[in-house]
């Protein structure tokens, strides 16, 4: 997307890493004691200072009498980078002229049961049914005690990942598969990624679908034949997710995220977004009844795997509170209210879990007196818009991809008259260039 609208504007682009992921290690790891400097605020001061930078490079560069606040600069984003785009040009609208915000939890939430209601309605039906019968087997065997417990997690590959001797520690395993199956639904990007298909394709005829038996014998072997066939199901599809998103168990493993080694791991990358979700954002994907995921990943455990993974030097908890201080600032702050944000544009798919969390509706008040707008793409999932797609760009992204368009044409064209205004008696007619900074990467939330 970036790309496309560099083309079609003539922008300068620059992609910029947010601190502590990758290979921004502005501490030497990411024990509790240097995550203290890895939150939001931090990274959108460095967006600004990166921002005022360019702005200075391109006046300095150009060929014509160009000052710095005559270099547009419109943020982009998708996911949490789509949530950092949103709060930058909340947060420093005098440098950052608009923001394109896609697929952007801007709200925190301790209990976030609308993520699996998403998930819940997007699956089959029939396709849910298996997957909840499969860990209510998976859930009772976990706690037939640790014998059976390990049995299990090395069904799932997750043998020497995750550890079965504590309550918690088997919950992590029923994390892993809940996570999984999200996942398929998250990143199921038509036509090109149909991962609800491959998984719900796992889940084939069980025992009592193949052959009917009536005595109590043969009910008894088909009952332990169905269960065999449904956490088999389940354990290949979650082995198939994993591969595909190139994560082993024991990154998407949440008490196991205990290395503070930084670089480009999977695992590295998984301990700092837990860090921020503990400490900002919550996004705690916690069941509700008749969930798709176990009832035992509850918000008493995000709060325990929180506190034993970050331990506080002043023996302090991590809490709820953390939620509400965000949304102080966050959330529906941005579109509504005193001081309420301009110039965003919000992009969502109508299929994304994390959907709930962003802005989905602008009312034509809104529209017209702060230049916020939004587009749901229809069967789109998580960051749809952001993809190259080609001959095979669905009619849906390519009409989000002209929103977007228009929506920067529309602020260019607004910060031109009114710079041209400010300078008509004494500068000379501004130039057209402007730039387009993108906000980190997708952190696949």
């Amino acid at each position: 997307l970036l790309a496309e609208m560099g083309d079609i504007f003539g922008a300068s682009l620059y992609a910029l890493e947010h601190r502590y992921y990758g290979d921004s290690h502005p501490r030497p790891d990411s024990s509790v004691v240097n995550l203290q400097w890895l939150t939001s605020h931090q990274a959108l001061g460095d967006l600004a200072a990166f921002v005022a930078h360019v702005k200075q490079q391109e006046a300095e560069e150009h060929p014509q009498d160009l000052a710095p606040e005559d270099v547009p600069v419109v943020v982009f984003g998708c996911s949490y980078p789509g949530s950092l785009a949103a709060y930058a040009r909340a947060k420093y609208p005098a440098s950052i002229l608009g923001a394109v915000s896609s697929s952007s939890p801007v709200e925190a939430s301790a209990l976030f049961q609308a993520f699996d209601r998403v998930v819940q309605r997007v699956l089959p039906a029939a396709c849910t049914a298996k997957v909840k019968a499969a860990t209510a087997v998976v859930e009772r065997r976990l706690f037939s005690g640790e014998e059976e417990a390990v049995k299990v997690a090395a069904k799932f590959g997750c043998g020497a990942d995750v550890p079965m001797k504590t309550h918690d520690q088997r919950v992590a395993l029923l994390y892993v598969i809940a996570d999984a199956i999200a996942e398929s639904v998250q990143y199921n990007r038509q036509p090109t990624r149909p991962w609800i298909e491959e998984v719900c394709a796992c889940f084939s005829e069980t025992a009592s679908e193949r052959e009917e038996t009536h005595d109590n014998k043969g009910d008894k072997r088909e009952k332990h034949d169905n269960e065999e066939d449904l956490v088999n199901a389940l354990a290949k599809a979650v082995q198939l997710m994993l591969a595909k998103l190139k994560m082993t168990c024991k990154d998407s493993n949440l008490l196991q995220l205990t290395d503070t080694r930084l670089g480009p791991q999977a695992s590295a990358s998984a301990r700092l977004w837990t860090w921020q979700s503990c400490a900002e954002y919550g996004y705690w994907q916690v069941a509700y009844k008749d969930s798709v995921r176990s009832h035992l990943i509850d918000l008493d455990w995000h709060m325990r795997m929180c506190n034993a993974l970050f331990p506080l030097p002043s023996g302090s908890k991590f809490s709820t509170d953390v939620v509400a201080e965000t949304n102080v600032w966050s959330g529906d702050k941005l579109v509504a209210g005193v001081g309420a944000a301009t110039n965003i544009h919000f992009t969502n798919g109508e299929n994304d879990p994390w959907a709930p969390l962003s802005v989905t509706e602008v009312s034509p008040v809104v529209v017209d007196r702060q230049g916020l707008s939004s587009f749901t793409i229809q069967d789109g999932s998580h960051c749809n818009d952001f993809y190259a797609y080609g001959r095979t760009e669905p009619v849906a992204v390519t009409e989000a991809k002209a929103r977007i368009q228009n929506a920067i044409r529309g602020w260019l064209e607004d910060f031109r008259e009114r710079r041209e205004q400010q300078k008509r008696k004494v500068d000379p007619p501004l130039t057209k260039t402007f730039s387009a900074t993108s906000v980190g990467g997708d952190s696949e939330l």
